[in-house]
């Protein structure tokens, strides 16, 4: 399939006249001298030892944005994945001569899905410098640059083709045309030689309307387009991580836990763009101000973007607040009871979620629990919101934890009869129970919604 895009940008130099031939012929030469702003990533995935296939390699691509500090972007980062889940990642450089490099897996942003990792050995890089005020005019010709995963060599290749939309759903996504671009997280540049963007693989959505309300649905495989993400939608996140690489960026939010489309059924109808505010959280920074079905309809005196969809219109609107630096007063326009007020609200930063908890896999039971999040207390069930312990999160079948009946979503609050609040008192009992008297069943104390059980996990026979 990538060697494909070389075909496709061969095509388009031949068939051109003269002069476009000599004017594409020096672009693709001139991406194909910068290759050295990539490098090919790969790395394990370690995951539930009960599993069928407790780990997996993978491979995927790599961009240099800070030579001085070994640091790089990607998008080849599982999501979800953990810096604990992550084994002998490397970092190699294009062409037959190229060195792999040790590194480590810094943190994924949760706005962008871009991921970060730093180079641990020096190496013969390039840090790409992006342009954020290009034009990105339909018709503009493009060129991206890549690497053959699957080639031991590591052989940069690059592609040609023509931008023919550029959409903003809410963010903006350019789709090319006439060509094909090269594999996901690719560097793209116009033909002033200056990079614009990134490639990325986005599958077509669109909207329909059911009985449900309006749905997005997604596009057959067949009709995945060729896109970039152009570089004005992560810049600010690449000149936050070179200032404070160790850091993850935290997100803002006002305590709102989620906002809704308006809905044309009837029901909460507007004349104008806007988004229907959702659970607000008592201790939240709203909550003074902030009504569940409060209408906004400007965010610091603007009015919300106008799309296609009143979906996009919600997405756009959640986009500008997490982008938002936590601390940052803003000012809200909302409609209730029929009356329009202004009302102020100080970002926070957003709670901590499920996905930045340590975790731990009990192979020998076949469970993996999570210390509780921030947000735990918000998102579950009232009787188990303030409840000390660990999270069930997976429970693998036909394992001792699945014929003692543990599920998803309990908080183990004891073992063998001892208190745990914290993994590494939870992860100290656990062993010490399976390998000071192996064979014996472990005794977990569970809470599941308003009820308290004991639950007897038997290790299998030889374990």
């Amino acid at each position: 399939m990538k060697r494909m895009g070389m075909v496709a940008a061969a095509m388009v130099f031949m068939c051109g006249p003269v002069a476009a031939q000599d004017a594409t012929s020096q672009l693709m030469t001139a991406a194909a001298g910068k290759a050295n702003v990539l490098a090919q990533i790969s790395y394990e995935y370690v995951r539930d030892a009960s599993q069928p296939v407790p780990s997996q390699k993978y491979t995927a691509q790599a961009i240099c944005i800070d030579k001085e500090k070994g640091l790089f972007m990607t998008y080849g980062i599982v999501a979800g994945m953990r810096s604990s889940e992550i084994n002998d990642l490397r970092l190699s450089s294009p062409g037959d001569s190229g060195a792999t490099l040790k590194a480590e897996f810094l943190w994924t942003d949760r706005e962008t899905n871009i991921s970060f990792l730093r180079a641990t050995e020096p190496g013969d890089f390039i840090a790409v410098g992006f342009n954020t005020k290009a034009d990105l005019k339909i018709g503009a010709k493009v060129v991206s640059v890549g690497m053959f995963e699957d080639d031991p060599a590591h052989s940069p290749y690059v592609s040609v083709g023509y931008i023919s939309s550029v959409m903003q759903i809410p963010g903006k996504i350019v789709l090319v045309a006439s060509g094909m671009l090269t594999n996901d997280g690719s560097p793209v540049m116009n033909e002033a030689g200056e990079f614009i963007g990134v490639t990325m693989s986005q599958f077509l959505r669109y909207q329909v309307r059911t009985n449900q309300g309006v749905q997005e649905m997604a596009l057959d495989s067949k009709a995945m387009g060729h896109f970039f993400r152009p570089a004005g939608e992560f810049t600010h996140v690449l000149d936050y991580v070179k200032a404070t690489p160790n850091k993850p960026r935290v997100l803002s939010w006002i305590g709102v836990l989620n906002f809704r489309e308006v809905d044309d059924s009837g029901v909460i109808k507007a004349d104008v763009p806007a988004v229907v505010v959702g659970r607000v959280v008592a201790d939240g920074p709203a909550a003074a101000v902030l009504k569940e079905n409060d209408l906004i309809v400007a965010i610091n005196g603007q009015g919300l973007e106008k799309f296609s969809s009143p979906v996009l219109t919600r997405n756009a609107f959640a986009l500008k607040l997490i982008r938002m630096a936590p601390g940052q007063p803003v000012k809200l326009t909302i409609r209730r009871d029929g009356k329009q007020s202004d009302v102020q609200v100080v970002t926070a930063a957003q709670p901590q979620d499920d996905s930045q908890t340590p975790q731990f896999i009990v192979t020998q039971l076949g469970f993996r629990v999570r210390e509780r999040a921030e947000l735990d207390k918000y998102l579950m069930p009232k009787e188990m919101a303030q409840v000390p312990g660990l999270v069930v999160i997976q429970v693998g079948p036909n394992t001792s934890a699945d014929r003692a009946n543990l599920r998803g979503g309990d908080i183990i609050t004891s073992v063998n009869n001892e208190p745990v609040t914290k993994m590494a008192e939870f992860k100290s009992k656990v062993t010490t129970a399976l390998t000071k008297n192996p064979g014996s069943a472990v005794v977990v104390g569970i809470q599941r919604v308003d009820e308290k059980k004991d639950l007897l996990l038997q290790p299998p026979v030889g374990q």
